[in-house]
């Protein structure tokens, strides 16, 4: 993301603008910038692009249209994007029981991990210490300290401990205690999509729908408000920026964007008042839906815990992942061949500006487990020249934006800033992508036996038994992807959490392999990606990569 010369625009204070003002000067004070005479062009480019319902001041900024080269459509999946339902938060709150004590010198530093849900975050918890006992059954005195807001699902609170107490006891150390959570009876969705710009809905008015989505509302102290868009696939999806002006400095903006510098006077700062603001979200690509999510009024849930000593070389663990329900498609070949397209663009980062390629894969998780491989590929300049020192470099899968980006390098050890390298301008060829159709096997003490495959769930350990041909289809990931899809087999406790344990013993048979797994916890469901049918789509392409942008600030 382009960083603005000018980051300071949302910190000002108040005074109106006068737009008789006659200027002498060479330099002003605009909106928290010092600016000269000769920068007031790009200054006001920076305050059109801002304010702008589409990204881009007229004409079109260089900088606004290649911050959608950079990389396709990034999507979001998991638990915590939507609040969670009064029914989800409930159970949620019921798995966590304790409430993990760490001995630091005089205090006792308190933690726990909840589900990582959007309804906790931010939420202060009270933490009420009904008991606490060493280990001759002696209460213990303290002074409870505040909390911290949970983040990311994890609780955090201290007690400081009375001057005398020892702690040469501490691990018999135990306790109880009530955790009281202030949470959202539950939460309003407002829906807005292309054909409701210029609507306004429960207090929110569209201002702008397309690669940028603006939107104005006023904020209600105590009350977060979230928004989450969503592409045509049903996927959230991740915005490349995000800003947020009060709405009477984003009028401002604007109005200081068409003045000229004459008119302007020496100081202009944004005046200081709370109400309306303007949200600003640019896309990779317009999204098809936007949600608001407008929390009730709290309610308060109180949680029994049990107070339980740390071992003193014990580390806090992350919440458990739960598993996410996989998208599998079932394409055919026709589908998948018309779903595959090349795109061209360009890097960012170190290597900005850089020309690079990205194969765009259906968005569905067979992805995770496809190959893709590029033949009779011809490197052109932009006369039509061929390049033959040019190389692919693939950097796998990326499951974000089920995408696959390849750049490009010299064929021989020479420094890719090199001019031959610097004139790659047109790549054709054809892209080979080997496709897995996933046939999923779901086992359980129950139902521990399918075709080929039988699981025997004893405790903390699951052995699995696979027949030969079995195992041979016996799916393996490429690139980067989460536990929830990587892991195969993938197996879970009671909760759906994922449990990532220990390789037992393996025993090869004539027919079948056996392999045990060892777990801290009893597992009670293992799931295994097999491949049904694999497809082989050849898809040509010709692209023409956008002309470098002038501008070589660092995008981040």
């Amino acid at each position: 993301m382009h960083r603005s010369r000018y980051p300071t625009l949302l910190l000002c204070t108040a005074l109106a603008l006068s737009a008789q003002a006659q200027d002498t000067t060479s330099q002003k004070t605009l909106l928290g910038e010092r600016v000269t005479r000769e920068e007031f062009g790009a200054f006001q480019s920076h305050l059109a692009r801002l304010t702008s319902p589409t990204g881009e001041s007229d004409p079109p900024d260089a900088m606004s249209k290649v911050s959608r080269w950079y990389q396709p459509a990034q999507y979001m999946r998991g638990h915590g994007l939507e609040p969670a339902s009064r029914a989800q938060l409930q159970k949620a709150l019921a798995r966590t029981r304790e409430l993990v004590m760490r001995n630091a010198y005089e205090q006792l530093q308190l933690e726990a991990s909840f589900a990582p849900l959007l309804n906790l975050e931010g939420v202060t918890p009270e933490v009420r210490i009904l008991s606490l006992k060493d280990g001759q059954g002696r209460p213990v005195s303290f002074t409870p300290r505040p909390s911290s807001p949970i983040e990311g699902g994890r609780l955090l609170s201290s007690l400081v401990l009375a001057q005398d107490t020892g702690t040469k006891g501490f691990p018999t150390w135990s306790g109880s205690a009530e955790v009281v959570l202030s949470v959202p009876s539950g939460h309003a969705r407002v829906r807005f999509d292309a054909k409701d710009a210029g609507q306004t809905k429960s207090g929110f008015t569209l201002l702008a729908w397309g690669a940028r989505v603006q939107l104005r509302y006023t904020p209600v102290p105590g009350q977060d408000i979230t928004f989450l868009a969503h592409a045509d696939n049903g996927l959230a999806l991740a915005p490349i920026k995000t800003s947020r002006l009060p709405l009477a400095e984003w009028e401002l903006a604007r109005k200081v964007s068409t003045m000229k510098w004459e008119d302007v006077p020496e100081q202009v700062d944004a005046p200081e008042e709370e109400g309306p603001v303007v949200l600003t979200w640019d896309y990779s690509a317009p999204p098809a839906r936007l949600d608001v999510f407008v929390p009730g009024k709290p309610v308060k849930y109180t949680v029994k815990m049990k107070l339980v000593p740390a071992a003193e070389d014990s580390h806090p663990e992350p919440p458990d992942e739960t598993a996410v329900a996989p998208r599998w498609c079932g394409l055919d070949a026709p589908a998948l061949t018309q779903a595959l397209r090349v795109e061209a663009s360009r890097a960012r980062g170190d290597a900005f500006g850089t020309p690079v390629l990205f194969v765009q894969l259906p968005a569905c998780d067979e992805g995770a487990f496809s190959e893709v491989q590029f033949n009779d590929v011809k490197f052109l300049t932009a006369a039509g020249e061929a390049l033959s020192e040019v190389q692919l470099r693939e950097e796998g899968f990326q499951h974000a934006s089920f995408s696959v980006p390849v750049s490009f390098g010299p064929a021989q050890s020479t420094s890719s800033t090199d001019a031959s390298f610097r004139r790659l301008a047109r790549v054709r060829g054809d892209v080979q992508v080997r496709w897995p159709r996933v046939r999923v096997v779901e086992l359980t003490p129950v139902a521990s036996r399918s075709e080929g495959v039988r699981a025997t769930f004893a405790g903390k350990k699951l052995t699995l038994e696979q027949d030969m041909a079995m195992g041979a289809k016996l799916l393996a990931s490429v690139g980067g992807t989460p536990d929830w899809l990587r892991e195969n087999p993938l197996v879970t406790d009671a909760e759906g959490r994922i449990l990532l344990g220990e390789r037992g013993r393996t025993t090869e048979g004539k027919t079948s392999t056996k392999q045990e797994y060892l777990f801290d916890v009893p597992p009670v469901r293992v799931r295994l990606l097999y491949a049904s049918e694999v497809l082989h789509v050849t898809v040509p392409f010709d692209v023409t990569f956008p002309p470098p942008p002038e501008l070589r600030d660092s995008i981040h």
